[in-house]
C-alpha cells in the first residue's frame, strides 16, 4: 500500500491537499515534507510536517510517493533530490491546479457586503487591518457588513464577537476568499491566491518608514519564491496606503506596483492621538502598576535567525532608565513575528513581560514611555508619540552588509549604541528638548501624512467601493 506525501507547506501544498480531498478521495495523504523547519508549521490539516532528512530516515522508497507542491521555479531542485534518493514523485502542475480549484470556488458569486481581513499572515486582531475594520463597522452600519478575520490555526486573536473567523489554508478560507467583495491585508498574499472580477484588494502593508531596505531594493537577497509571490500580490492590489512622501516614492519604485496610493497616513498610527486611553487599557490587561513607566524592547528579525544582535543587558538598561527619569520602570519585550521561535540571550537577570503574543503591537507601542529597538520600523511609528527611542545596534556591520538602509543611520534623530555600555551612556545623557526638536525636523523631512484620522479616511474610501 502506497503512502502519499506532499512536499511543501505553503499555499500550493494546501490547495493540493484540498484538491485531493475534493476530487481524489482515494489518495490518502499521510503527511507533509519541508526542506527545513524554519517558520514552517509542525502540523498541517492535522497531519505531521516532516523535515526532509527526518522523512528519509523513516520512509522507505518502495511504498512512499511524493507530490511536489511548491512554486514551479523550485520544483526541479526538489525533484532531483527525490530522484537521487530513489523516491517516486510527481510535480504538481501549478497553474492547472489553481485553475481547476478556483473554478469550483467561483460557482458562488461575490458577496457585495463581505470583507475578508488578516494581520501578518493570520495573527490576531491588530495592525492596519484592525483599525480599518473598526472604522468600517462604525461607518458602514447600514451596509450590514459581513466581516471575516483570517487566522492561523491555533491563534485565538481576541476577535470581537461581531466578526466571524476562518482558519487560513482550510477549504472554508478559500471559499471566503473567493466570495468576499473586499480584501484587506498588511502582508504579501501567498503565491496561490487569485483575485476575481468584482473584488477589491487593499494592501495596507506593515512598514511605514525608511528603515532597512525592502522588496526590489534588496532583490539580490530575496528568494525567488518570495519575489514571485510579491509580484503576484502587487498585480492583484487595487490600493496601497502611504504614511509619507518617502513611502509613496518607495512603493512606486520598489514594490512592483503602479496603481493608486492613498496618502492619508496609516490607520494603526492613529493610536498615538489616544495614548492615555490606550495606556490605561494595556496597563490593566498586563497588570502593570500605575506608578510605573513602561520600557519596550522590540528588535526586528534576522534573516539567518542569528541571536548575535540581541546580546543586550536589559537589567542595566532598566536601572539606567530609572536613574535618568526618576521613576520605576516595567520592562516589556516583543519578538518580531518572523523570529518568534528564537530565544533571546539576554545578559543578566531581568524580570519582564513578554508581549509578543498580544494581538495589537501598535497599542503596546502607544502604551510605552520608552522604546529600545535596533533597525525596526517601529521606531518611526513611536516617534509620533514624542517619547524617547534608543537604538541598540551591536551587529550593525553584519546587518548593514546583509540588508542596507535607506537613510544614514547616523543621521536619524535617535541615539545609537553598539555596546551595552554605550547604550547606558546614551540613556543617561538623553536630552528631551533636543530630541523632540530633532524628531519634528526628521518627520517633516519625510513628508509624514499622519494626523490621527487615517482610519476615518480609509474607511470612507472603502464604503464608497462597497456601495458601488
Amino acid at each position: 500500500m502506497k503512502n502519499y506525501y506532499i512536499y511543501g507547506a505553503g499555499s500550493v501544498a494546501q490547495i493540493t491537499y484540498l484538491h485531493f480531498s475534493l476530487s481524489h478521495p482515494d489518495i490518502n495523504i499521510s503527511g507533509f515534507i519541508v526542506t527545513s523547519r524554519d517558520s514552517n508549521p509542525s502540523k498541517l490539516f492535522g497531519l505531521d510536517v516532516y523535515e526532509y532528512n527526518q522523512f528519509k530516515a523513516f520512509c522507505n522508497t518502495e511504498n512512499s510517493f511524493v507530490f511536489v507542491a511548491v512554486q514551479s521555479n523550485i520544483q526541479p531542485l526538489i525533484a532531483s533530490g527525490l530522484e537521487r534518493a530513489g523516491y517516486s514523485y510527481q510535480c504538481i502542475e501549478f497553474e492547472a491546479l489553481i485553475l481547476n480549484f478556483y473554478s469550483q470556488l467561483y460557482q458562488e458569486d461575490v458577496v457585495k457586503n463581505k470583507v475578508l481581513a488578516s494581520n501578518m499572515h493570520g495573527l490576531g486582531f491588530g495592525g492596519n487591518p484592525k483599525y480599518v475594520i473598526e472604522k468600517l463597522l462604525e461607518k458602514g452600519k447600514g451596509l450590514q457588513l459581513d466581516i471575516v478575520w483570517a487566522l492561523q490555526g491555533g491563534v485565538e486573536g481576541n476577535i470581537p464577537d461581531t466578526i466571524r473567523t476562518v482558519e487560513i489554508g482550510t477549504l472554508d478560507f478559500y471559499k471566503e476568499l473567493a466570495t468576499s467583495r473586499l480584501w484587506i491585508s498588511n502582508a504579501r498574499m501567498p503565491i496561490a491566491i487569485r483575485k476575481r472580477e468584482g473584488q477589491f484588494y487593499l494592501q495596507t502593508w506593515h512598514g511605514g518608514a525608511p528603515g532597512k531596505k525592502v522588496e526590489a531594493d534588496i532583490i539580490e537577497h530575496l528568494p525567488q519564491t518570495y519575489i514571485c509571490a510579491a509580484q503576484n500580490d502587487s498585480r492583484m492590489a487595487d490600493l496601497f496606503l502611504s504614511d509619507s512622501k518617502f513611502y509613496t516614492t518607495l512603493f512606486q519604485r520598489a514594490f512592483w506596483y503602479s496603481g493608486e496610493i492613498l496618502e492619508v497616513g496609516l490607520p494603526r498610527e492613529d493610536v498615538f492621538w489616544h495614548k492615555e486611553e490606550i495606556k490605561q487599557h494595556i496597563y490593566q490587561i498586563l497588570n502593570i502598576s500605575e506608578d510605573k513607566k513602561a520600557a519596550l524592547y522590540a528588535p526586528t528579525f534576522r534573516d539567518d535567525y542569528s541571536t548575535d544582535g540581541y546580546q543586550i543587558d536589559l537589567s542595566a538598561v532598566v536601572k539606567a532608565l530609572e536613574n535618568k527619569f526618576g521613576k520605576r520602570f516595567q520592562l516589556l519585550v516583543s519578538k518580531h513575528p518572523e523570529n518568534r521561535n528564537i530565544i533571546y540571550p539576554f545578559e543578566g537577570e531581568i524580570d519582564y513581560i513578554d508581549v509578543w503574543h498580544y494581538p495589537d503591537f501598535e497599542e503596546i507601542l502607544a502604551a510605552s514611555d520608552v522604546l529600545i529597538t535596533d533597525y525596526s520600523g517601529c521606531a518611526y511609528d513611536f516617534a509620533l508619540s514624542g517619547n524617547p527611542v534608543f537604538l541598540f545596534q551591536s551587529d550593525y556591520e553584519k546587518y548593514a552588509a546583509d540588508r542596507g538602509f535607506y537613510l544614514d543611520q547616523g543621521k536619524l534623530p535617535f541615539s545609537r549604541a553598539f555596546s551595552n555600555q554605550q547604550l547606558i551612556e546614551n540613556i543617561l545623557d538623553f536630552d528631551e528638548k533636543e530630541y523632540k526638536q530633532d524628531v519634528d525636523s526628521f518627520l517633516q523631512g519625510l513628508g509624514v501624512f499622519a494626523d490621527g484620522h487615517a482610519s476615518d479616511k480609509v474607511a470612507d474610501y472603502l464604503v464608497k467601493i462597497i456601495k458601488q
